[in-house]
């Protein structure tokens, strides 16, 4: 009887974390960052105010009838900075000239998605819905979150550095990278050039790199170039950055030997900078 009882209790207690797990196991990621993203716009212009899961996406019919969904020319999309967002719709967007150009080619991105979302947003007042496209690896895709570009940029202007060098070094960075308020980053560049100086104040060496990434629906480019000034003959250091970035279309950089120039439509800057021996460097300025 005592088995027999010990057995039940055995079997009652793997039955019940069995049910534990199937009803309450951990949430699904994108629950997780729908969550946090309630909390995290609470205050914003643009703030995400509930969430509904409506399906799973099994078939290629679901796949078109979300793709038509997204890309209707009536949707609302919330397009521009967190700090100054606008309302307009889908078919604004997608207008070639307007924002670059249409093809995104997002199709087989969004098909990475297994189910849709309903989502409630609010701006100005007033409510706007939309669909998010999830996985399980989390948010894919929504019209209002997507678009919506939190900027994080860093620079340090020329800086001397007399450690490690018996001259020491002067340091240049330009850096920015941009995510979208689901957290997805949609574009980022990195510039940077480190010139270093004897203790006679002669250029030594000198390196540098720029580098670029870009995700669907944005493009991004970045170059540094050496200008001027030979190593253990030049008492400086002259080279030029430039960098440009833009949604809708393909963009690059390009230098002639003269001046940069752009294609593509977009955010873009250039400079010249001069490094020195770090005694001077503290004067230089970015342009």
């Amino acid at each position: 009887m005592i088995r027999f009882f010990y057995l039940l209790c055995l079997f009652l207690s793997v039955l019940i974390v069995s049910c534990d797990r199937h009803h309450f196991g951990s949430d699904p990621l994108w629950k997780t960052q729908l969550d946090s993203l309630i909390v995290a716009t609470k205050h914003d212009k643009v703030s995400l105010e509930s969430y509904l899961f409506r399906k799973q996406l099994s078939s290629e019919n679901d796949y078109e009838s979300m793709l038509e969904e997204i890309f209707n020319d009536k949707a609302i999309v919330a397009w521009g900075s967190v700090d100054n967002p606008k309302m307009i719709r889908m078919g604004e967007l997608l207008i070639p000239g307007n924002n670059g150009d249409a093809s995104f080619k997002m199709d087989e991105y969004l098909k990475t998605g297994t189910g849709l979302v309903d989502t409630k947003w609010s701006f100005a007042g007033e409510n706007y819905h939309s669909v998010a496209v999830v996985s399980d690896e989390g948010v894919v895709y929504d019209n209002i979150g997507w678009y919506l570009v939190r900027h994080n940029s860093a620079t340090t202007k020329s800086k001397a550095d007399t450690t490690g060098v018996s001259g020491g070094s002067v340091d240049f960075s330009l850096s920015d990278y941009s995510t979208n308020i689901v957290g997805t980053t949609l574009y980022s560049y990195v510039i940077w050039c480190t010139s270093s100086f004897n203790s006679e104040g002669i250029l030594t060496s000198y390196d540098m790199s720029a580098s670029s990434e870009q995700h669907l629906g944005w493009g991004c480019d970045a170059s540094v170039v050496h200008v001027s000034g030979e190593p253990y003959s030049t008492p400086y250091h002259v080279f030029s950055w430039a960098y440009i970035y833009g949604f809708g279309s393909p963009v690059s950089v390009s230098y002639n030997g003269l001046n940069f120039s752009f294609t593509g439509s977009g955010h873009k800057a250039n400079g010249t900078e001069t490094h020195v021996a770090p005694s001077v460097a503290d004067s230089l300025v970015v342009y």
